[in-house]
C-alpha cells in the first residue's frame, strides 16, 4: 500500500512562509529590547568616554563607587549629642567601617575628584584617603582630637575662620559624627601641620560625606 503524500498549494507555502517570518522578526525584537533594558540598567563599567567637563573614571575606582555608594552604615543620628554619637560607635565591632553617603546618594564624578585630591594629604595618616569608607579606629581618633587637642587664640581665630568658609558653612551639613570628626580634623591639622583657615577648609571640603555633587 503506497503512502499518500498531501498535496500544498503554492499559497500556503507562502503563508507559512509569511509567519514564520513575523515569528522570527518578533523573536528578534524581544531578545534586543531585554539586551537594552539590561545594559541601562546594571551596568557592569563606566563609560569609557567621558561626557564634556567630566574625566573618565578608572574601572577599579569605580568599582569601589559601586559598593559605597550601596552601603548605609553612615548614618545621621544622635544630631548634636556628642556623648551619644561616641556611645554609639563604641558599641561597634573593632572591624565596623562608616561608609557610604549620610545624607544624599554619592555623586561618581564627586568621588573621582575627593580621591583624586586627596591624594596630596597622603603624608598625613590622620587624614581619610576615603571620606565614605572610615574605619571605627579612625573615627574614634578624630573624634579624640576634637575632644581633647587645645586652640590657643591664633589657632581658635584660624579654626572658626575656615569652618565659615566650608561650602557646608560648618563642619558638615548636619551635626552627625562627621561633624565631630571633622572638627577634630580640623583641629588636628592647624595644631599640627600648621595650617590655615583656607587649607583647612579645603581639606574639609574634600572629606565631606554628604554625597551629591
Amino acid at each position: 500500500m503506497s503512502d499518500w503524500i498531501p498535496r500544498v498549494s503554492r499559497s500556503s507555502l507562502v503563508r507559512t512562509a509569511r509567519v514564520v517570518s513575523i515569528v522570527i522578526a518578533a523573536a528578534a525584537a524581544t531578545a534586543l529590547v531585554l539586551v537594552v533594558v539590561s545594559k541601562s540598567t546594571t551596568p557592569s563599567r563606566p563609560p569609557m568616554r567621558a561626557s564634556p567637563g567630566h574625566r573618565v573614571v578608572p574601572l577599579a575606582l569605580y568599582r569601589e563607587f559601586a559598593v559605597l555608594s550601596r552601603a548605609g552604615t553612615d548614618v545621621c543620628q544622635d544630631m548634636g549629642n556628642l556623648p551619644a554619637i561616641e556611645s554609639y560607635i563604641s558599641a561597634l565591632p573593632a572591624t565596623a567601617r562608616m561608609q557610604g553617603s549620610c545624607c544624599s546618594p554619592m555623586d561618581l564624578q564627586r568621588f573621582a575628584e575627593q580621591m583624586k585630591a586627596l591624594e596630596a594629604y597622603s603624608a598625613i595618616p590622620e587624614v581619610p584617603s576615603d571620606p565614605y569608607d572610615i574605619s571605627k579606629s579612625q573615627a574614634e581618633e578624630l573624634l579624640g582630637f576634637y575632644n581633647t587637642v587645645s586652640l590657643d587664640p591664633t589657632q581658635q581665630r584660624v579654626y572658626d575662620v575656615a569652618q565659615s568658609q566650608t561650602t557646608d558653612h560648618g563642619w558638615c551639613c548636619c551635626q552627625c559624627w562627621a561633624w565631630y570628626t571633622h572638627a577634630g580634623l580640623a583641629k588636628y591639622v592647624i595644631t599640627q601641620d600648621g595650617f590655615g583657615s583656607q587649607q583647612t577648609a579645603q581639606l574639609i571640603d574634600l572629606e565631606d560625606c554628604c554625597g551629591g555633587s
